[in-house]
């Protein structure tokens, strides 16, 4: 499997269920969503925009995959949001690359992709506060597993683990695109920040 063929397995429907571990907070949360994940071209305009924004050579995108979710948390509080992911090809290593993370309000984020021999992609995304970490894998064409840690100087303050069904019967309807609000990189990187300010 190549990065674009592992892109194009994650398109469709998916059902998540999630467990997050918040280490400094000593809690555990879980949350159910629905995803909504779509391919798009290399040459489509979205993605484009994308690598101009990041600087990158748009002629070395792969494609584009927009990822919307509406998340029910344990909570009972609603999450909406759209992400579109552009992964940038190492011309000089064809399993690795830069990935460009966009959020529904534009902004831009880089990171990192590495899709190893065991099919296994591996995102890495370093910030002033910290590092976020995450590993897919598909255990089956409709079975996908998502692991993630977000660590710091400290070490690690959150762990999260997903699995997610894809939905082959009766589909859901995608919510509308103005109601996105925040990608879960952004919603994590708000937790840490939230986290020191309790800190002593």
């Amino acid at each position: 499997m190549d990065i674009q063929e592992f892109f194009q397995l994650c398109e469709g429907q998916w059902v998540s269920q999630r467990t997050e571990h918040h280490i400094l907070q000593e809690k555990t949360d879980v949350a159910r969503a629905d995803l909504w994940m779509e391919c798009l071209s290399a040459e489509s305009s979205p993605v484009i925009e994308a690598c101009k924004q990041s600087n990158l050579p748009a002629d070395q995108a792969i494609c584009g995959l927009e990822v919307t979710w509406k998340a029910t948390l344990s909570n009972g509080r609603t999450q909406i949001g759209t992400t579109l992911l552009v992964p940038v090809l190492d011309p000089q290593a064809p399993h690795q690359g830069r990935l460009i993370s966009q959020s529904q309000q534009g902004a831009v984020r880089l990171g990192t992709f590495t899709l190893g021999q065991d099919e296994v992609m591996t995102l890495v995304q370093t910030q002033d506060h910290g590092t976020l970490s995450e590993r897919i894998w598909f255990a089956s064409p409709n079975l996908r597993i998502r692991s993630s840690t977000l660590t710091h100087d400290q070490g690690t303050s959150e762990a999260n683990f997903c699995s997610e069904i894809r939905r082959m019967g009766s589909l859901q309807p995608k919510p509308d695109a103005h109601e996105a609000q925040k990608s879960p990189l952004l919603a994590w990187q708000e937790r840490y920040q939230q986290q020191q300010q309790l800190s002593p």
